[in-house]
């Protein structure tokens, strides 16, 4: 896997998100490609469903607690899985959605081409999985942290 320092990885979530408080936590991070962050979450739901976690509960399990066990689960397979040991560029984010609601998911930094994309994630395993977000809703990212 290659790796890509955080300067770059911080370059790709400042354009993608250019009002966000930004904090990459790392010095160099592993990037997925768009089909494996697809099929990661597919994993993660199925482990989730496994053990009785399949959907938001206010207060319990809700849009961060989510996004936070995703972040989680990759950190764990990555270490299981990788004898790099390299972060995978996984970030938890705030963002206010179409529908006003403050909402936390997950964006990961993948390759296009020769270019560096973020890919944002819905963490709940009984909707989730990467999805596009509107112009409005990458301006009103508050943080992106990981």
């Amino acid at each position: 896997m290659k790796t890509h320092p955080a300067f770059a990885i911080l370059k790709a979530l400042k354009s993608a998100f250019p009002n966000a408080v930004v904090h990459p936590l790392d010095v160099d991070y592993a990037l997925l490609t768009e089909f494996a962050w697809h099929n990661t979450h597919r994993l993660f739901a199925h482990s989730m469903f496994q053990q009785g976690l399949p959907e938001w509960l206010a207060e319990k399990g809700d849009c961060d607690d989510w996004a936070w066990l995703l972040r989680g689960y990759v950190i764990r397979r990555n270490w299981h899985q990788s004898e790099s040991r390299v972060p995978v560029a996984i970030f938890y984010l705030h963002y206010t959605t179409r529908q006003g609601i403050v909402h936390a998911i997950n964006c990961a930094v993948v390759r296009r081409g020769d270019n560096l994309a973020v890919l944002p994630i819905e963490p709940q395993p009984h909707q989730g999985g990467p999805f596009e977000m509107t112009t409005e809703e990458r301006a009103s990212v508050t943080l992106v942290i990981g």
